[in-house]
């Protein structure tokens, strides 16, 4: 085979259209070549990254799901707890409405006993006075004046009365005193009461 020149013309020169002058491939070969590896590369990394993305986007969903569960249960649970706690506090309502009711009647009840308890004081502090002595506002009465029928003295308050005094020089009448009530002279007697 002849050796060829540095100068001789292309036509001596092999005839490989993606090949140089030592048998390589030619820079358009593997810029090419390059560029296929890289768009299979980059389509082998779109595809990676768009399942990727699909596998995070499905587990965004899944958490979305349970947190929206998880919402609907503690929103349940909630209004389940809300409606016990309403209706204990209902019960208690009633049963403080009923405790007032039934305090406002035991209120009622004391007020009339001690009405009652008060009108009846009154009425023994009536009858006492109405039988205890004008005079000494202690002892009961139970001595009659029998001129007048005045039944105001216990027979402790009469003996201590004066006598009757007749004139100057006479004894006294015995028996006769004055009544302190209308201050008429009579006998008196002692009066039993039961």
């Amino acid at each position: 085979m002849a050796p060829t020149l540095p100068n001789s013309p292309k036509s001596a020169r092999p005839s490989s259209a993606h090949t140089n002058v030592s048998g390589k491939p030619t820079k358009s070969k593997v810029t090419k070549s390059y560029r296929d590896d890289e768009n299979k590369e980059l389509s082998r990394l779109r595809d990676q990254h768009s399942k990727e993305i699909a596998r995070l986007l499905e587990q965004q969903e899944q958490q979305d799901r349970q947190i929206s569960n998880l919402r609907s249960e503690h929103a349940s649970e909630t209004a389940n707890r809300i409606s016990i706690h309403n209706a204990k506090l209902a019960k208690w309502e009633a049963y403080g409405a009923k405790k007032v009711n039934e305090n406002n009647k035991l209120k009622c009840v004391v007020h009339e006993q001690a009405e009652d308890l008060k009108r009846a004081e009154d009425e023994l502090d009536v009858q006492r006075s109405a039988q205890t002595c004008r005079v000494c506002l202690s002892a009961p009465r139970d001595c009659i004046f029998l001129g007048c029928g005045h039944l105001v003295c216990c027979r402790v308050c009469v003996a201590r009365l004066p006598y009757e005094r007749r004139g100057e020089g006479l004894p006294p009448r015995s028996g006769y005193k004055e009544c302190p009530v209308c201050r008429k002279w009579s006998r008196q007697r002692k009066v039993f009461v039961s």
